[in-house]
């Protein structure tokens, strides 16, 4: 029941997830942070099952930090969405697949422009302005494919995720109180906090959505 979505702005990425851990019909926590840091320029969101959540991505995390102290070179946005592809792709055909569905943004400081990637658990990889994974993105889409623009700014993007997540919140069965969110640009990733809303569904932004420069 996760729900991870991405969006590309005018010169960053923000990646949102929901703060659900939780298995079958038990929620053990709502704050849980299921964007994981990958480099200064690169993160990835992701939902399926938890065991394989966390196996895989510190399975990447590891390779692309190896791979950034062997060459003095850190992978761009491309580089790492498409070393991760092909890692599903190989798993996928072996009997240790991992289902688990993924979006990675980051910034690829070459060429100064921001990215998102699309991928799926069979080894799907495409280049984004805005998707999602999870139930949710059956409300997410037409929201996204509606309100998106190019030329989005900061805070024309967290409006964005708002509008989304109050679509949520009075349409879906499932009860999703709080997101977290982070963006990535030319100065690395910026952990943004997060959003929750109250009973009447509007929209808090807890921590004052504060950015606080994540280290890493």
């Amino acid at each position: 029941m996760e729900f991870v979505f991405g969006i590309q702005g005018k010169d960053f990425t923000l990646l949102a997830t929901d703060g659900n851990a939780a298995r079958s019909v038990i929620v053990y926590q709502q704050n849980h942070d299921k964007i994981i840091q990958l480099n200064k320029h690169n993160c990835m969101a992701m939902s399926g099952d938890p065991g394989d959540i966390e196996q895989f991505s510190e399975f990447i995390k590891a390779n692309m930090q190896l791979y950034t102290m062997r060459n003095n070179y850190e992978t761009t946005p491309a580089e790492t969405a498409n070393f991760t592809r092909r890692e599903i792709a190989t798993a996928l055909r072996s009997r240790g697949m991992y289902q688990c569905e993924m979006m990675l943004g980051g910034f690829d400081t070459m060429t100064d422009k921001p990215s998102l990637f699309y991928m799926g658990a069979y080894g799907s990889c495409v280049e984004v302005p805005f998707a999602a994974h999870g139930y949710g993105a059956m409300f997410a889409h037409s929201m996204l494919d509606r309100h998106y623009r190019p030329d989005l700014t900061y805070d024309q993007a967290i409006d964005l995720i708002r509008k989304v997540c109050q679509e949520l919140a009075q349409r879906f069965v499932i009860n999703l109180p709080s997101f977290r969110i982070k963006k990535i640009d030319k100065s690395g990733v910026t952990d943004c906090g997060n959003m929750a809303y109250d009973n009447s569904y509007r929209l808090q932004q807890t921590e004052s959505m504060k950015s606080t420069k994540v280290t890493g």
